[in-house]
């Protein structure tokens, strides 16, 4: 996929939903399925060393960016991009989640986003530990899409544990918790519970 069909599939999902930080799409989940099949061709290293910049141009608009809807909007450009990117790398999934830079720990999480089935959930509960706001909503996205693609009462059950966890420590943060976030994991708690 080209680059300028990534820069505008980054700005109209931006634009669409950028007060929630992004939801995932159709038109993403197209996205990464064409770059997957064009990656077969060439190979995952170009496309990790393009997971690579995107998560530095993530740790640089954190650094650089007052907190608020400009740079929420171009935080959520980066993430639509990764999320197109991110399942053609999975194999590099164990070095983003160890990474010291939250931009590759995005990477990671927009990984386990697009492929449900490679999520870590305990990895994912300390997102809420060690990350900011931004991510804790992208983790409970990714806790979310396990639970909608996974239909293992055991499972459940640890997604539920999780979610109730992740809730937990978000509603302790220091300052105004974010709704959305709070709204995701809640409805993982109550959705699960109707398994039992």
């Amino acid at each position: 996929m080209a680059s300028a069909e990534l820069d505008r599939l980054a700005d109209v999902e931006a634009n669409t939903d950028a007060e929630k930080g992004g939801q995932i799409t159709p038109r993403q989940i197209e996205a990464a399925a064409r770059i997957q099949i064009e990656a077969r061709d060439d190979g995952d290293e170009a496309i990790k060393t393009e997971l690579d910049k995107l998560g530095l141009e993530y740790d640089a608009l954190r650094r650089t960016l007052p907190s608020g809807p400009v740079r929420t909007r171009a935080m959520t450009r980066v993430i639509v991009k990764m999320r197109s990117l991110a399942p053609s790398a999975i194999s590099h999934i164990d070095a983003y989640k160890s990474s010291a830079s939250a931009g590759s720990r995005l990477v990671a999480l927009t990984m386990m986003q697009m492929r449900p089935d490679c999520a870590d959930l305990d990895w994912l509960r300390k997102r809420f530990e060690d990350d900011q706001p931004f991510i804790f909503y992208q983790a409970a996205l990714a806790l979310q899409n396990v639970a909608n693609n996974n239909a293992q009462d055991d499972k459940e059950r640890k997604i539920e544990s999780v979610a109730q966890e992740c809730l937990a420590i978000l509603k302790s943060f220091p300052g105004m918790p974010d709704q959305n976030t709070i709204e995701v994991l809640e409805s993982l708690v109550s959705d699960n519970r109707s398994f039992e």
